[in-house]
């Protein structure tokens, strides 16, 4: 799916100091490789990379403003650096080295300057060594149509979980904050999600084949429970919900390394759905990587297990994002691509006959890319199956 980021294009910069030393950031006509660029002037280096914008409403031409200062004084070596972008700064970089010497910077630092710029991220190094006091500033320019960094949340759940719904409570407030740039999928899993064999509570089945097999291949244990991209924490692919927020707040602080379009035609007499999925990777990247492909429902109202309701069986629970088919094998989904290239693409087609008990007016098609080795997850996409 489209969304709005900014291209960083350094083509010049201008520079006051009392004593003449240029800006620690780049400059030059064209970026250098990698998405960075560098200025190298004596005393002075620098690099700005992986640099975007996220939540930009329109194109915009701006400045970012450096302002650093260095000391030497003793033994010790004293800098600090802020940037300032459409009215904004960033945080202080401040940092003393002894025994004297360059000081070096090596941060990501976040500047949220609002509607309608959004937020600029970059990563910024440089290493500061002359006693100077100085200014500088480089164009950026926010441009329209191109990929923002999507996030996946998985949360495994179940319905005779009396303390699921708060992972799911948890998940909407989430994607009422990030938009479009969440993407939440409910797993029913486990002993919680086994179905009553009698009476007329909890006999429907969540489960399926594939939402099973990646509970036991993330050895899922407790519930609620979710991970973020799939990516570890503390070497834990797993995460409790109220650290879901902090994981996606830092990834979404970086950029994209690759956009992927679906585009879904679904036949509504015959319940035929066909998904074509387009990943284009953005820069190069090393390693193995699969596509997954999946069906999730949302809106589904049956009955749940919740330890803040009263009373604590809901028949009229409303469950959000269920997972319901993959489209290309289980969880793991297919290969797509290995060492990929920059503005390399792949594109794959899938169809499957929606069962009647889904609601096709409350179905989405999710597709992610992720490194085949780890499951880490590159970047996800969804989209309505109808208009």
């Amino acid at each position: 799916m489209k969304k709005l980021i900014m291209l960083l294009f350094p083509v010049a910069i201008a520079i006051q100091s009392c004593d003449k030393v240029e800006g620690p950031y780049g400059e030059g006509g064209v970026p250098a490789p990698d998405n960075s660029v560098t200025i190298n002037t004596g005393t002075i280096t620098g690099s700005i990379l992986d640099y975007s914008v996220v939540g930009a409403t329109e194109s915009d031409t701006s400045f970012l403003e450096a302002k650093w200062f260095y000391l030497e004084s003793g033994d010790t070596s004293y800098a600090a650096i802020i940037f300032e972008w459409n009215g904004v700064k960033s945080d202080s970089l401040e940092l003393s080295v002894s025994p004297a010497g360059p000081v070096h910077f090596d941060d990501t630092l976040s500047i949220a300057a609002g509607s309608p710029y959004g937020t600029l991220i970059f990563h910024y190094i440089a290493d500061i060594g002359a006693t100077a006091t100085g200014t500088g500033t480089v164009i950026v320019t926010v441009a329209t149509n191109q990929a923002a960094r999507t996030v996946l949340l998985v949360d495994f759940t179940g319905q005779q979980c009396i303390y699921c719904p708060r992972g799911a409570r948890k998940a909407t407030e989430l994607e009422n904050l990030y938009g479009e740039q969440l993407i939440g999928i409910a797993v029913h899993a486990g002993s919680f999600a086994i179905p009553a064999t009698s009476g007329n509570m909890y006999t429907y089945d969540f489960r399926t084949p594939e939402a099973t097999q990646l509970a036991t291949e993330l050895g899922v244990q407790s519930y609620p429970n979710g991970s973020i991209n799939f990516k570890k924490v503390n070497n834990n692919i797993l995460q409790l919900y109220p650290a879901w927020g902090s994981a996606i707040a830092n990834l979404l602080q970086l950029p994209p390394h690759a956009d992927i379009t679906i585009t879904n035609s679904y036949d509504e007499t015959a319940r035929q759905l066909t998904t074509t999925i387009k990943t284009d990777f953005i820069k190069s990247l090393t390693g193995n990587f699969n596509l997954a492909v999946y069906l999730i429902e949302d809106n589904i109202v049956n009955w749940q297990k919740d330890a803040d309701a009263i009373p604590v069986d809901n028949p009229n629970y409303v469950h959000r994002h269920v997972f319901r088919k993959s489209f290309n094998g289980l969880y793991e989904g297919e290969f797509i691509a290995a060492s990929p290239a920059q503005n390399s693409s792949v594109e794959k087609q899938y169809s499957l006959t929606l069962s009647n008990e889904y609601n096709d007016d409350h179905c989405e098609v999710v597709a992610f890319v992720f490194y085949e080795n780890t499951m880490e997850v590159v970047q996800a996409a969804r989209m309505k199956i109808g208009n």
